[in-house]
């Protein structure tokens, strides 16, 4: 074959790969640009650095300190509708169990509420609910407050029976987040409720294969 028909045929392969590599990326990128992934929740949400650990994808961070549930339900417009979510990840509850009166079926049936609005306000969100996280007051019974495992456990039973149908996804960090005695492992926690660096990865490794779900 002549060198330079041979250098021809190899420079238009390597543009015709090039070009479809490129179609292929604008394709994905628009498909990330589609999508917004809403993460909802309280002090735990607020402080997961999402733009560090979801690069790729349209997140955004509609955590509040000190949220409980009624402090979502009464004000979806600004914390989730604004944004038209495809995906909603939400964390609350642990902030009822110490400051509302309500019991653990009170604060189910406020979650209960707020994941049914968001479906009827858009049917086609998916929806994920993640139980709530341990705690471990060993490390600073100040902050943990009167907050029990005891509590969460029973709590995470009954928020669980929320996704039965198919509204929504039940996510289970609660066991991936214990150690042997049933705690909040101390490596990812830096005050035994609120996570740290440590923690945000495990918990990243967990949740990004449904923020990558299609």
């Amino acid at each position: 074959m002549n060198k330079k028909l041979f250098i021809y045929i190899i420079a238009i392969t390597f543009l015709i790969t090039l070009v479809f590599i490129c179609i292929k990326l604008n394709i994905k990128r628009e498909d990330y640009d589609k999508e917004c992934i809403v993460f909802l929740g309280d002090s735990i949400t607020s402080r997961y650095d999402l733009s560090k650990y979801y690069k790729r994808y349209n997140v955004v961070n509609s955590g509040i300190g000190g949220n409980q549930t009624t402090d979502i339900l009464n004000d979806l417009d600004n914390r989730v509708y604004k944004y038209n979510p495809t995906k909603v990840f939400l964390l609350i509850g642990t902030n009822d169990l110490v400051y509302s009166n309500m019991t653990n079926d009170g604060i189910k049936d406020n979650i209960d509420k707020i994941i049914n609005n968001i479906h009827e306000k858009y049917p086609d969100c998916k929806i994920y609910l993640e139980s709530i996280y341990p705690i471990n007051d060993s490390v600073n019974k100040e902050i943990v407050e009167t907050r029990t495992n005891t509590s969460i456990k029973d709590l995470n039973s009954k928020i669980k029976n929320i996704c039965n149908d198919s509204k929504c996804t039940y996510i289970n960090m609660y066991d991936k987040l214990t150690d042997r005695n049933g705690n909040l492992i101390r490596i990812y926690t830096v005050d035994g409720l609120h996570l740290n660096r440590l923690g945000y990865i495990k918990v990243t490794k967990e949740l990004r294969k449904y923020v990558k779900e299609r």
